[in-house]
């Protein structure tokens, strides 16, 4: 895997690939938990964005991997809006911004705009 000098990390979410018609250059897209910790290992991103739950790594191990590891990172956990539970153990572990893991697209993408420098070109 190849990520640019900076890089949003966006680890299993497909459907947001092409965010609001913005192709995000430092936007480096991988399906799992495991992938994800490879990847930081090499070059840390900017910013993690990941569902709480992922099916190789539930109920927010990803997260606490990360930020229990001594990394340093902006964290966005899409976490279930009807399991409270789930926003409470993202913000009691220190994730940076929890939203509800049905986004709108256009919504993911003004946060990583916000949330990030990484720059946007339009087009394809």
């Amino acid at each position: 895997m190849y990520a640019s000098d900076e890089y949003v990390l966006l680890v299993g979410l497909a459907e947001f690939r092409n965010v609001s018609g913005t192709l995000f250059t430092g936007l480096l897209e991988v399906e799992t938990g495991f992938e994800a910790l490879q990847q930081i290992r090499i070059k840390v991103p900017v910013t993690l964005i990941a569902p709480w739950h992922l099916p190789d790594m539930p109920d927010g191990i990803l997260f606490r991997r990360i930020l229990t590891g001594g990394t340093s990172l902006p964290t966005v956990a899409l976490v279930d809006s009807s399991d409270f539970s789930q926003e409470v153990s993202a913000r009691g572990l220190g994730v940076t911004v929890v939203v509800d893991k049905d986004i709108p697209p256009s919504s993911l993408g003004e946060l990583i705009y916000h949330l990030t420098d990484v720059h946007t070109v339009t087009g394809t």
